[in-house]
This record gives C-alpha cells, structure tokens and sequence, in this order.
C-alpha cells in the first residue's frame, strides 16, 4: 500500500469537501478557466479530480470506466489529466489501481496480445464467464464467438483461423476433426480431405463400396465439410471423385439436380445449419445472406429461391419474420410503394400499435426502435414520416394536430410554425399564384432520394420551386445539411422549374423583406 492509496479508497463524501475538487466545480460551471498552477503536479490532486468526475458527475458503475471515451475526457475538463499519463487506460488504472485487466480496456496496450500467455489468460477468463468448460473449447471457437469476445487481434495474428490459434495455446491438445473450420488451405492438401471423410464413414458405419450412395451434401455439411465442398461447387460427386478416382465413377453417385426441389430436403439441410452453428431462430435472418450460403457450398439451393434469403425463409417460415429484420433488403426494394406499406403495416401489426398511436411514430420513435425506417423516409418521404402512415393507412383519416402539423390560411398543411408563417406571407403576397404544397414528389436518381419541395408556384409562365432550410445552421439532425445541398443541386438543374432557396438568415432577422428580394430576382 502506497501513500496514495488513502486518497484511493477515500469516500466520495469526503472527496467532495477537498479544496482542489472545489475548483474543478468551477471549471465545470464556467466560472474557473484553469485549475491553479502546479495543481496536477501532484498526483494525490489527480486521484480526487478524478474520482469524482468519475463517480459523481459520470456516475459511472464499475464496468463502465474502463469505457471512458476520450470525448468524454474533453467534455469534463479532464484534458489537463490525461496529459500526465498519455492514454486513458494508463489514467484510470493509476487512479483506480489493481481494479482492472488490460482486457477490460476498448484497446489493450500495444504488444499485449504478442504473449500467448496474455491470451490464453483471458480466454480463460471468458471460458469460465460464459460457463464453458476446457473440453467445450473446440465447440466454442468459432470465429463469431471468439470476435465477440475480443479476440480480433489475436485471430489476425494467427491468420484468423481459431484452430491455429487454440493449438498455439494448447499444443497437441486438439485435432482438426475437433473444429467446425479448418486453416486456410488445409483442404488443398488431399490427404487431409481423404483422411477426413474416412474418419466420417467410420463413425457412419458406412462401407467404402457405399459411399457414393451414402455420402451426401447434408452428411458432410453436417461433419464441418462445407468449405470443402464449396471447393466442388457444393456437389459431394465432385469431391468424392477427386478424392477417389480410380474407385468410382459418375454414374454410382446419386443424380440430384432436383434435389432443392424437394421443400423436406430443404428444411432438413437448414435444420442441420441452424444446429451446426448454433444460430437461434430469432436470428435467422442476421445470418441468411447470399455469402453465408455460398460459404457453406449451398448457393445451389439458394438459386432455387431466386437467389434470395428472403424469399427462402418466408417459404420456410411464413409470417414469421419481416423484411427489415434481414441485414440487407433486394435492390430497389423501398422504390415499390406496396413494399412501402406492407412494411410499415406489418411493423405496426406485430407489435399490436393501434390507429390512435400511429401519428406517434416519429423520427425519435424509429431511433430508439428501428434506426433503419429513418432513411427510408429520409430518402422516400423526405423526412416526412406522416405521408408514409397517411399513404400506409388510407382507411382511416387523420387530423393535422395529430402529427403536431400546421394549418395555412388556405387549410395546407406545414410542418413547423416558420413554414406556416411563411406559407401564410405567400399567399397573401401572391394572390394570382397557384400555390401548393408537398404534393409532388421528385426522385433524385443519383443519390436515391425522394424529395416533395415545400412549395410549387405557379405563377404566369413560371413555375417555381421553394424550400425553407430552417435546419441549416443545426446540428440537430445528423446529415441535414449535406442532404440540403444535394436538393440544392438538384433542384437548380431541374428543367422546367425555377428554384428559390429560403435560408433561416433570409427570414428570421430580416422578416418577409428578404423572401421578397429573393423573388424578385427570379420574377
């Protein structure tokens, strides 16, 4: 125990009343720009700023502080900290001494993971978490599982192979038979391929005379043979040939080019995939991609759904999953309007949302529950999210004051109170206009987005399209002012129209004065 250990294990409460904590009070507030020279000279001042950031301001549990971020750092005033130790990890582990590993850290040292020992320490560590056992570990080393524990660097060092790296921990203990995957090149060796299946029809009790009749696609997919097979486009006729050449021929194999045809064949082999890989049924569609399938020499069967996972389990299991749920959606997909709806019906029909909630489902609603509906209406509805439940749900009629919108002198809706006041100014400024607005859509091919411009003016021989950019200048919404310069662009190029762009700084300081120079330009 060191001198420094009292201020270590010293109660917040007491922390609190320390004359150094109370200037870091008043940095916080704004009313101290720095702490007094010489403050962080001292390391016992380091522990306390620390400690109390940490555990009173962060309120952070025990797991989180290795976590700190260096935003985080910057946000609480504690650059001056963390100049004194060169890296977060080095601070918290002088503030917090022998709390934590170097695995707790987002990033371990530099050369931490060149001592096999560090690995096989904490792989141990992580057997023993998750309640697995020494004789589990050729079942729990698969490279999904090793990442998600932490293991990327590692498996980089032994070329991402997970038998490579359990036999650098544990020489001699395995053998390759015992792993679901192999080395890279492994199979390109023979020996290993016929060693291989003998050990299979071994275990199968199937004579070698048999083994063009017996051996089949489901059987070696299941004995971890599928990248071997994807080496003989997913056909164990192929392989068993090439492996054994002068024992068999074509004709003794099994023909089964209409073997996906039969649905059963197709439910046992993913039965077989989803026990092999230990793939919950709620997850089917994060792994069923076209280079899953490939992978595993199955890309036969999938072309007998068109070539889409989606199309392959809604016939395995309809009903049961929606379109979203799958890592990625056909081409063009969101271009179908009834795509549109069925996703947006069928979202609200699974979670039991009824007609009165509808209008709830906001751009801060699909944050928290499903990120990946904002960019379609981003792109589709730009950003609108009542013209997709109004178009989703044309049974039933809806209020404006339901989606917080707007209503114009003339009964048009808006979206905010400065596009009302400035709708408002337009029709009574432009009394012989035909003005209307988010009517019309315009898609942008290049960038893939749907735009409906706040207002068309059609005025004499012109029509004239004007957008309010009252976002701008804000950070609120993450990518508004890159989306507004591609409209920007778009718009000026468009034939046929003109374009007006309102900026807040057009109307906020100068009033309607600056719409009317801005029109007059174009008039």
């Amino acid at each position: 125990m060191d001198n420094l250990d009292i201020y270590r294990s010293m109660p917040l409460d007491e922390i609190m009343k320390k004359e150094v904590v109370k200037f870091y009070m008043e940095i916080l507030k704004g009313k101290r720009k720095s702490f007094p020279k010489g403050t962080l000279e001292n390391k016992e001042n380091i522990i306390l700023i620390f400690r109390y950031a940490v555990e009173r301001v962060l309120e952070l549990n025990h797991e989180q502080i290795p976590l700190i971020t260096t935003k985080s750092i910057k946000d609480y005033k504690l650059f001056g900290l963390l100049n004194h130790y060169r890296s977060i990890p080095k601070l918290i582990k002088f503030v917090y001494k022998n709390h934590f590993d170097e695995t707790d850290f987002q990033r371990v040292t530099k050369g931490y993971w060149s001592d096999t020992n560090n690995i096989k320490k904490y792989f141990e560590q992580c057997l023993q978490k998750h309640g697995y056992t020494h004789q589990d570990i050729p079942q729990v080393a698969k490279v999904e599982t090793l990442v998600s524990w932490g293991f990327s660097n590692p498996l980089k060092r032994y070329g991402h192979s997970p038998l490579r790296l359990i036999n650098a921990l544990y020489p001699d203990e395995f053998n390759v038979s015992d792993f679901e995957s192999v080395p890279q090149r492994y199979w390109n060796n023979p020996n290993h391929a016929q060693e291989r299946i003998m050990e299979i029809i071994h275990e199968e009790n199937i004579p070698f005379k048999q083994l063009p009749v017996k051996v089949t696609q489901e059987m070696l997919i299941k004995y971890g043979l599928s990248t071997l097979l994807k080496k003989h486009n997913g056909s164990p006729s192929q392989l068993l040939l090439s492996l054994f050449p002068s024992d068999f021929s074509i004709d003794q194999f099994r023909k089964t080019n209409r073997y996906w045809k039969d649905i059963h064949n197709v439910k046992n082999t993913i039965d077989s995939l989803l026990k092999d890989h230990n793939i919950p049924h709620h997850d089917i569609p994060k792994y069923f991609t076209k280079s899953f399938f490939r992978e595993h020499g199955l890309y036969g069967l999938i072309q007998e759904f068109n070539a889409s996972p989606i199309e392959l389990v809604n016939t395995l299991y309809p009903g049961q999953f929606e379109v979203t749920e799958f890592q990625r959606v056909p081409n063009r997909y969101w271009y179908s309007k009834e795509n549109r709806i069925q996703a947006l019906r069928s979202f609200c029909e699974k979670r039991s949302i009824p007609r009165e909630d509808l209008p709830t489902l906001t751009r801060a609603y699909f944050k928290k529950v499903l990120p990946r509906f904002i960019s379609l209406v981003d792109r589709q509805y730009d950003s609108k999210f009542h013209l997709w439940i109004t178009e989703a749900f044309p049974e039933y009629t809806f209020s404006p004051e339901e989606f917080k919108l707007l209503v114009g002198v003339d009964g048009q809706l808006c979206d905010s109170m400065e596009e009302m006041q400035i709708h408002n100014f337009l029709c009574g400024w432009l009394q012989e206009a035909e003005i209307t607005r988010e009517k019309i859509k315009f898609n942008n091919p290049i960038s893939n987005e749907g735009y409906y411009p706040d207002w068309i003016i059609s005025l004499g021989q012109q029509t004239i399209i004007v957008e309010y950019f009252g976002l701008y200048h804000s950070n609120k919404y993450k990518g508004y002012k890159e989306k507004t310069e591609r409209k920007i662009d778009f718009y000026r190029k468009l034939e046929g129209y003109a374009f007006l762009p309102i900026l807040p700084e057009d109307f906020k300081d100068i009033g309607f004065e600056g719409i009317k120079n801005k029109f007059k330009s174009l008039l």
